[in-house]
């Protein structure tokens, strides 16, 4: 396991992006937990409003000394980059030169109308979701 992925578990655009992660992560390199649940507060992740990423591991399977925290475009363009998916890694390139106080701007406006998307809802059950999902 490479990290955790804290997210809005509330939010459908988040559920779905987790889902999207998910279906493009072969190796299980990430686990996800919603923030508020059980693995967030024994982590001592508190924020309730941006993805939060904590790297444990390198991409190689070796252990960091010191996990490192990633939030908000920048948590996500890490999830991107680490996609099995082509067009997912070639999206978080192209805006991963971007200064971050443009980036967290951009996250900060759509965390605003976020819950306003009408997003799809799963019905069925995914399998890979529940090796997948933290408390």
């Amino acid at each position: 396991m490479m990290g955790i992925v804290y997210y809005d578990g509330d939010c459908g655009v988040c559920n779905s992006f987790v889902r999207r992660i998910i279906r493009h992560d072969a190796e299980g390199r990430f686990r996800f937990a919603p923030l508020g649940g059980e693995t967030a507060e024994e982590h001592g992740v508190t924020v309730m409003d941006r993805v939060v990423v904590t790297q444990i591991a390198e991409p190689d399977g070796t252990a960091l000394q010191q996990p490192q925290t990633l939030d908000r475009a920048r948590a996500v363009l890490f999830l991107l980059k680490h996609s099995d998916s082509v067009r997912q890694r070639r999206l978080g390139a192209s805006l991963a030169w971007l200064p971050t106080i443009l980036l967290d701007l951009g996250y900060r406006v759509f965390g605003a109308v976020r819950h306003w998307v009408p997003v799809k809802q799963q019905e069925s059950c995914d399998h890979r979701l529940g090796s997948r999902m933290l408390p």
